[in-house]
């Protein structure tokens, strides 16, 4: 039985190549999972390893660590994420209307 990386590409030609027209994978759907991978995790891990011979280990290491933080940072900017401060940060109802009640 195989695992990882070669079961996931046996199982992405099979869904190329095995469409009767009934699924709901469509060939354009396809084409949109092979895209959107490509650009979310073929291109950022290429870049990485290309940068790796410039940049020590180390740092490499502190930049893909701050990726959550600075995602954070630009959805607060962009007004994506809105946080709800009532004055303590602690306050129940602040726990109930941020997450819908608190246990």
């Amino acid at each position: 039985m195989l695992s990882g990386p070669s079961s996931s590409a046996l199982w992405c030609l099979r869904s190329l190549t095995w469409y009767d027209g009934n699924d709901s994978r469509s060939k354009r759907h396809l084409v949109y999972f092979i895209v959107a991978g490509a650009l979310t995790s073929g291109l950022p891990t290429a870049n990485m390893f290309l940068c790796l011979n410039y940049i020590s280990v180390g740092a490499m290491s502190l930049v893909l660590t701050m990726v959550p933080i600075f995602t954070y940072l630009l959805s607060l900017i962009l007004m994506i994420e809105r946080p709800i401060f009532d004055g303590d940060l602690a306050s129940a109802s602040t726990c109930r209307r941020a997450v819908g009640g608190c246990a």
